[in-house]
């Protein structure tokens, strides 16, 4: 039986190939992000003897590339704050969780086309007509310098002194409910768009965001609302087992969520370059998916293989 340094060298080698080839599979799904965005740019683009074209509708046009842009940044600082491997990686977590949220939206948007985009866009400006009225609220009640309840009215913004165009106050009704209250751009929740979204293109398409959804939305969202189990999680749950009594034992914990937080990032962007490849009818696309999913096979055969030299109870 190997001694607790041989079997933390162990582990330390398993996690350090699936960061360093988890990291590798990113950058290259960045890159090929970035293919997909220059297409809508250029309109055509030609790779590897394939033409590449854009999708069809103006709207769409301008709507996906900028949430494509979004979504590029996240993953890049998403992995960065993964691979330090400290306190840094925690705040991974609530832009893992962004993540996952763009690129459903960006997968939703496609799959409903040009009519779901405008809406999309509809949204958009009245949501800005909204928060210009409810800051001019914000900034009377500062400075008015009452300092005992503290609220505004939040009446509608059909009801306020916000001065809006015919054309606005039409945008603004449709998103309005009886109530007064803002309603979202459309009625579908996450799990909703998702089961939409493997109707349209398959489970085994949709499988990867379908994973990472379920492996990370909750924690993420205790993390995001401050909670004291978000802070147990992220120890390992020291009020069970105790808080990692050696600096191997903390590398171990700071690695496992790195990886796990790379993991859902590599599957989340699998789901959506599939789907890419899909709507561009493009073997390149395909060829680079194929290889991301060879990489997590091999990494997983090998993990299994050195699995076995650890000492289990």
């Amino acid at each position: 039986m190997q001694n607790s340094n041989e079997t933390d060298l162990v582990i330390k080698e398993i996690d350090n190939l699936w960061i360093d080839s988890l990291s590798k599979v990113i950058d290259e799904q960045v890159s090929l992000l970035n293919v997909f965005i220059t297409i809508f740019v250029k309109k055509t683009i030609h790779i590897d003897g394939e033409v590449h074209k854009t999708i069809e509708g103006e709207t769409l046009n301008n709507v996906l590339p900028l949430m494509l842009q979004s979504l590029g940044s996240t993953v890049v600082w998403t992995q960065k704050l993964a691979a330090d491997l400290d306190l840094s990686t925690r705040h991974a977590y609530p832009l893992l969780r962004s993540l996952i949220e763009t690129t459903i939206n960006i997968l939703f948007i496609i799959s409903i086309g040009e009519e779901g985009a405008k809406k999309m866009s509809r949204h958009s400006i009245q949501k800005f007509f909204r928060e210009v009225d409810k800051n001019i609220s914000v900034r009377k009640l500062a400075m008015s310098g009452q300092r005992k309840n503290f609220s505004f009215d939040k009446k509608s913004i059909l009801e306020s002194d916000l001065e809006l165009t015919p054309d606005i106050r039409e945008i603004v009704a449709e998103f309005t409910s009886k109530k007064g209250r803002e309603k979202n751009w459309t009625d579908e929740n996450v799990d909703d768009k998702l089961k939409h979204l493997e109707q349209c293109y398959g489970s085994s398409c949709i499988s990867g965001i379908r994973f990472a959804h379920q492996s990370i939305y909750s924690i993420s969202s205790e993390i995001i609302h401050g909670t004291y189990y978000a802070s147990e999680y992220f120890w390992g749950y020291p009020g069970l087992f105790g808080m990692p009594r050696t600096q191997e034992e903390q590398g171990n914990l700071f690695a496992n969520h790195c990886i796990h937080i790379m993991l859902c990032t590599v599957q989340s962007m699998q789901s959506l370059l599939e789907v890419c490849a899909i709507i561009l009818d493009s073997n390149y696309f395909r060829t680079k998916c194929e290889k991301f999913i060879e990489v997590i096979k091999i990494l997983t055969a090998h993990s299994i293989r050195e699995d076995k030299k650890r000492p289990h109870p």
